[in-house]
């Protein structure tokens, strides 16, 4: 007994539309996930801009009623509260007398070019100097504390996190950041 190849036809049809039903559902999850990736990120950008957008107005707010001393801790506790960050050192070109064991000129030769640098590493030396009380910094974001695109001094944040500041990381929000820190202090005559 044979089969007449129009018996199969239906058969086949019936296959080679339910591969293509699926591999149309297989695409469209995975374009699916591409979107829900973008729309995480959007949303996390979303949330750094109106962390900055506070920092920025509790610095304006905190200008007027603190002690000198309170007005350079600022930043450094606003930023470690909104921004989840470890360990901050800030070392202001007007302070540089004070670094006896940074050479304040190396962490300006690291952002020379005005911009931030992400490095998931950081020597010994360098990490008992900028942040004396840490025990572990698994990396570290050099940032550049700039205003009218002169160097005012450096601010390095220190996580234990070792994928918290790698190399391939985008700047541009700690850019930002070194750009509004410097502005504040140019603004009370700090820098």
């Amino acid at each position: 007994m044979s089969t007449s190849p129009d018996n199969n036809e239906p058969l086949m049809d019936s296959r080679l539309q339910n591969r293509q039903m699926q591999v149309l559902r297989e695409r469209n999850a995975k374009q699916q996930a591409r979107i829900d990736a973008i729309m995480a990120a959007a949303r996390g950008h979303q949330d750094l801009q109106l962390d900055m957008h506070n920092l920025a107005v509790e610095l304006l707010a905190g200008q007027f009623n603190s002690t000198h001393d309170e007005k350079l801790q600022a930043p450094i506790k606003l930023i470690k509260t909104r921004f989840a960050i470890d360990h901050i050192a800030l070392c202001l070109a007007s302070q540089q007398h004070k670094f006896t064991e940074i050479d304040y000129s190396l962490l300006c030769q690291r952002v020379k070019h005005l911009g931030s640098v992400c490095d998931d590493r950081i020597s010994a030396k360098l990490q008992t100097a900028l942040f004396p009380a840490a025990t572990k910094i698994g990396s570290c974001a050099f940032v550049p504390i700039v205003y009218e695109k002169n160097l005012r001094g450096v601010m390095v944040l220190g996580a234990m996190d070792n994928q918290r500041f790698l190399p391939n990381m985008g700047v541009t929000i700690l850019d930002r950041l070194g750009q509004l820190i410097g502005a504040y202090f140019v603004g009370l005559d700090i820098c």
